[in-house]
């Protein structure tokens, strides 16, 4: 019969520190996911102002010409060289206060920006939406591109000295 060996005390000791070294330790992925409430705070106001910008484009031919769009969320992180910008909104394009029909057309999106510190340029965006109605009027009324270049506006103004 084979015996069983029991570690040493001083090695069941150094294996007990690294497991809890390895569980306590910051995992990079976690600090990175991490919000700055300050900071998100701040660039809300940017982020707000920029999706103003966005409009209503086509739909204003249609008579939903008033935008009211809103950040709901928006969570700021950094990770030294980059920032990562995680929001989410609704893009609302309705018609004036004064029509005789109103109507309304509300969608829910989702941006991921990642901006780089060194020129405050961002090096990517993304924007998506859980509907398949708000896919396609993303990608026919160039959210993409008119979000981009009025966020892009905004980080600078928020950058400048």
């Amino acid at each position: 019969m084979q015996q069983r060996r029991t570690p040493s005390l001083p090695r069941r000791a150094a294996a007990f520190s690294l497991i809890i070294g390895a569980i306590s330790a910051p995992s990079p992925v976690v600090a990175q996911a991490v919000c700055d409430a300050l900071a998100s705070k701040l660039f809300r106001k940017y982020a707000q102002t920029a999706l103003q910008q966005v409009g209503c484009s086509v739909l204003a031919k249609a008579g939903l010409d008033h935008a009211d769009h809103h950040v709901t969320s928006l969570c700021y992180s950094s990770s030294g060289e980059t920032s990562h910008l995680d929001a989410d909104a609704t893009l609302t394009c309705k018609t004036s206060d004064g029509a005789f029909i109103k109507a309304s057309m509300t969608e829910r999106i989702h941006a991921t920006a990642t901006v780089v510190a060194a020129d405050c340029s961002i090096s990517a965006l993304e924007i998506s939406s859980p509907d398949d109605s708000g896919k396609k009027l993303l990608g026919q009324f160039d959210v993409q591109g008119l979000a981009l270049k009025a966020l892009q506006e905004q980080i600078k103004v928020a950058c400048a000295p």
